[in-house]
């Protein structure tokens, strides 16, 4: 006996069972055949395959999110959109995970990721956050994303004074020379060391 194959595509959201054709090459009567009949050397069956739907997970659009956006960005700014969507069409909702210096919240409903707090590049200069994405209906299956933010230096550190003492003091009639340094924590050209 020989087969076709069946397969089951995923199409816009909806499970669609390909057509197939199961053939038997061959096949045993298990009574002797009327003598003087002539039997046809084909026969033809139907095969019902009944599909049963099973709760899946929401699916990202991408394996991974990243931005980059300066660290003066302004509170309240979109930075980046998450989108996933159910298999079966159920709603999605999203919700934020690794936010350590809560910098950011998110669109429960849209996947907008929003600046809650200013940024700073001298803490941290690449953000790493998960958005999680939790189906509507029960039981809620839901999948996670990575989502990496890097922020881009701007000017915005004063100089600091290294100097090891707070005072210091030289009678007038002295000409010593003091050597004084500064440090700024910005990155190049903003960085520097006099």
């Amino acid at each position: 006996m020989s087969t076709g194959m069946c397969s089951i595509d995923w199409i816009n959201g909806a499970d669609i069972m390909d057509f197939c054709d199961t053939v038997l090459s061959s096949a045993r009567n298990p009574e002797p055949l009327v003598p003087g009949v002539d039997y046809n050397t084909s026969s033809t069956a139907y095969l019902n395959i009944s599909v049963i739907d099973v709760n899946e997970a929401p699916v990202f659009g991408s394996t991974e999110y990243q931005a980059m956006v300066k660290e003066n960005i302004s509170v309240g700014n979109t930075i980046l959109k998450v989108d996933a969507r159910d298999p079966k069409g159920s709603s999605i909702r999203y919700r934020l995970e690794g936010d350590v210096f809560n910098w950011l919240k998110i669109n429960s409903e849209t996947g907008e990721i929003i600046t809650n707090a200013a940024l700073d590049r001298e803490r941290t200069d690449t953000y790493k956050v998960r958005v999680i994405a939790v189906q509507s209906e029960s039981p809620a299956l839901e999948s996670t994303v990575p989502v990496s933010i890097n922020l881009v230096d701007v000017n915005d550190n004063l100089p600091m004074l290294t100097y090891p003492e707070t005072h210091f003091c030289y009678l007038v009639r002295d000409s010593k020379a003091v050597l004084m340094k500064a440090m700024d924590k910005d990155l190049d050209p903003h960085f520097n060391s006099h």
